[in-house]
Parts: structure tokens; sequence; C-alpha cells
């Protein structure tokens, strides 16, 4: 099953409290939804195999969306940067 939406977290805590929620509002509606979880220290780059992994998750879903603070910016950048390949938005 293809997700339509797919929430990244890319924090080093796993607990995502808004992700969950809009996760959970978005499957009462009907919309297949998965959260990925890619916990890093936002100092650390990406394994390339990690990156490799998030892009075959995304494949085909409709919608990626990424949930940072902008000391993750760099993190946030480097999957950016990896999903772009996808064209999905």
């Amino acid at each position: 099953m293809i997700p339509d939406v797919i929430f990244v977290s890319i924090y080093s805590s796993i607990h995502s409290a808004n992700i969950r929620r809009l996760s959970a509002v978005l499957k009462q509606a009907g919309f297949r939804v998965k959260i990925v979880f890619l916990p890093q220290s936002f100092n650390l780059k990406y394994a390339q195999d990690v990156l490799r992994q998030l892009v075959a998750l995304c494949a085909g879903c409709k919608l990626v969306a990424i949930s940072l603070t902008s000391n993750y910016v760099n993190n946030a950048t480097q999957v950016t940067t990896v999903l772009k390949e996808l064209g999905t938005p």
C-alpha cells in the first residue's frame, strides 16, 4: 500500500506528538498515512543508506511532510535534497 502522506520526523526523539496527532486526524478522514522516524543529532549527517531507504519508502506517495525546528535545518536540507528526485511535493 502506497501512503497518500508520509510524515518524516528528523528529531533526535521519537515523541513527535504533533505529527502523531496530524496522522490520526488524516487517518480518520480516510487518508493512508505513514510516519517515518529518522532520529539523529542535529549536528550529524545521515548515512547515504538511510537516505536511499527513505527515498524507497516515499516513492509514489502524494505528499511528504518534514517536521523540524531551526537547529535541524541541515538535516532537513539533506532529506529534502534526496526526496526532490521523486518529484513529490
